[in-house]
């Protein structure tokens, strides 16, 4: 079974990438969504995911902390979204620095309906060589 974490503060977010995992996955995948990324973290160890998709922007610890701490307890891809503008940057820009502080791959949130399934069953099958 494939693990994927997924952190977004967004419910409306997770249940679109849940879903889209669910219906398109061609493998069999267990997806467990935090809308909190202090109780993600909280639950990483024991959960023990192959792979994290998570949110940017987000209350309490933002998606730059949260890619630094996956990174420090275990080296598996990370998918960084976001649908945010911050003052004038883009979320092009926060995805571009979320890149550079760790996360493996990157996507709009508008972008999540048409690519989030092939990146998904990509990172399955590099994983399960």
């Amino acid at each position: 079974m494939f693990t994927i974490m997924v952190v977004d503060d967004s419910p409306m977010t997770l249940t679109l990438v849940t879903g889209l995992i669910d219906d398109c996955a061609i493998f069999e995948t267990q997806v467990i969504s935090f809308d909190n990324p202090v109780h993600a973290q909280q639950e990483f160890q024991r959960i023990n995911p192959d792979f994290v998709i998570t949110d940017i922007v987000m209350p309490e610890v933002d998606g730059y902390e949260f890619i630094d701490f996956v990174k420090s307890k275990k080296n598996i891809p990370i998918l960084a979204i976001s649908g945010s503008y911050i003052e004038e940057n883009s979320p092009h820009t926060l995805l571009y620095c979320a890149k550079k502080l760790g996360a493996d791959f990157s996507l709009s949130k508008k972008e999540i309906g048409t690519k989030l399934p092939s990146l998904v069953t990509d990172i399955f099958l590099q994983h399960s060589l």
